[in-house]
């Protein structure tokens, strides 16, 4: 038998984690664009086309995971086009063990999503 509308409940969580000041000041700070709104950190993981790196989402102050192209790698017009064409796929992408791509910039000639 199918629960009825009134025998479904939301779970509401146990604490919710309030906004840092620092993120609200961000936002409401003219955003950077392109590659400058984000302030890269150390290195997470490395992999055959490119690096995870950590970085700092100015516009929205949240930390995030940052794909950069290897500057060898970046040479070949063809490895350019493959990493590309990686983040604009899985940017179609919506399921929760894929990580979401909110952006894609350029940095000196070298993509990063």
């Amino acid at each position: 038998m199918e629960p009825s509308a009134d025998d479904r409940t939301i779970p509401m969580p146990t604490s919710v984690t309030p906004v840092p000041e620092s993120a609200t000041a961000a936002a409401m700070r003219e955003p950077a664009l392109g590659a400058d709104n984000y302030q890269i950190g150390p290195e997470i993981a490395r992999g055959g086309m490119g690096s995870i790196l950590q970085a700092e989402d100015s516009k929205l102050g949240r930390t995030v995971a940052v794909k950069i192209m290897h500057l060898d790698a970046n040479a070949d017009a063809s490895t350019r086009q493959r990493f590309v064409r990686e983040a604009a796929v899985l940017a179609m992408l919506a399921h929760p063990n894929i990580v979401p791509i909110h952006d894609i910039v350029w940095e000196g000639g070298v993509p990063l999503f």
